[in-house]
């Protein structure tokens, strides 16, 4: 009887305070919601459907084996580069696996399986990825205990500004380094249409509604807090940085496939041009941090001031 109580009493200590902190007749919560649910069901769709290729690629492969247009290996990896299937942009063969087999009749027999831990990894190694997913924690967090904001855990002054400032370093970097190098095609597929959404849509939504939408306590917003905002933001940049590299270079003195060792190619150390870019990237990168961060400072005091 008392665990029941106890229960009821935290049931309702956590919905009073959330109607404390929360005016359903504001369009903030309701907002916020909104973009929960759209950026958290992105990036499930993103993960989903690239799994889904993954496997797709696993049954086409399978489907010639049977047909007997495929009989070892070898053939396997020819064919997958006369296709565009190797290399960077075409990473789905790297977390197929193929082994042969001896069956109860003596033949040989080639067995397919997908390494989904390797690729999860890999897919979560990405910049692009760990902002939105921090993004898309932040505004669920928000919906649920929105009494939290400036104050505990995520919701604090400081990760709200590493979270904004994070998602236009996705936004900025992509936008000038990475799309130039890619070709657009003509009629958009959903390839596209996703990195609209992480590259664009969602950290223009993230950002403007971080600054504008919600109410900050401008004690958090001082001089002295800048700069510790500054030192702050150093630790996931460097953070992101060493694990890219140790996890990049175990990778390649493994003898994993060299398109999925690094996330992008200004981090791979083990070529030239990874050895060329990365200082500049990082200083780069860090001074994008500092600028917007200070910016954001100076945005959240002023619309603050008034009343929102």
């Amino acid at each position: 009887m008392k665990n029941i109580n106890k229960k009821n009493l935290i049931k309702t200590s956590y919905s009073s305070k959330w109607l404390a902190a929360v005016d359903l007749k504001n369009f903030r919560i309701w907002l916020g919601l909104f973009f929960a649910l759209l950026f958290t069901g992105i990036i499930i769709a993103v993960y989903a459907e690239n799994i889904a290729s993954i496997f797709n690629l696993k049954n086409q492969i399978e489907g010639l084996i049977s047909d007997g247009k495929l009989t070892s290996i070898q053939q396997i990896y020819e064919w997958a580069s006369d296709k565009g299937q190797l290399g960077i942009g075409s990473e789905e063969m790297a977390f197929l696996k193929f082994v042969y087999s001896t069956g109860d009749d003596q033949t040989s027999k080639i067995l397919i399986s997908v390494n989904l831990f390797d690729y999860l990894i890999y897919y979560s190694s990405f910049f692009t990825t760990i902002s939105n997913v921090l993004i898309a924690s932040w505004m669920m967090i928000y919906v649920i205990k929105p009494y939290n904001l400036g104050v505990k855990g995520i919701l604090n002054s400081k990760m709200t500004i590493t979270a904004a400032v994070a998602i236009t370093v996705t936004m900025l970097v992509y936008n000038a380094v990475l799309l130039p190098t890619n070709e657009i095609p003509i009629e958009l597929n959903w390839y596209w249409i996703s990195q609209l959404f992480l590259h664009i849509l969602m950290p223009i939504s993230f950002i403007g509604f971080s600054l504008f939408a919600i109410k900050h306590d401008l004690n958090n917003y001082t001089k002295e807090k800048l700069f510790a905002q500054w030192k702050f933001q150093l630790i996931p940049l460097f953070g992101y940085v060493i694990y890219v590299m140790i996890r990049g270079l175990i990778r390649t003195a493994s003898g994993y496939d060299a398109s999925t060792n690094f996330p992008y190619f200004f981090l791979n150390v083990t070529t030239k041009s990874g050895q060329i870019w990365i200082v500049p990237i990082i200083i780069l990168v860090f001074g994008i941090m500092l600028g917007f961060s200070s910016l954001y400072f100076l945005i959240i005091k002023k619309v603050n001031k008034k009343t929102l």
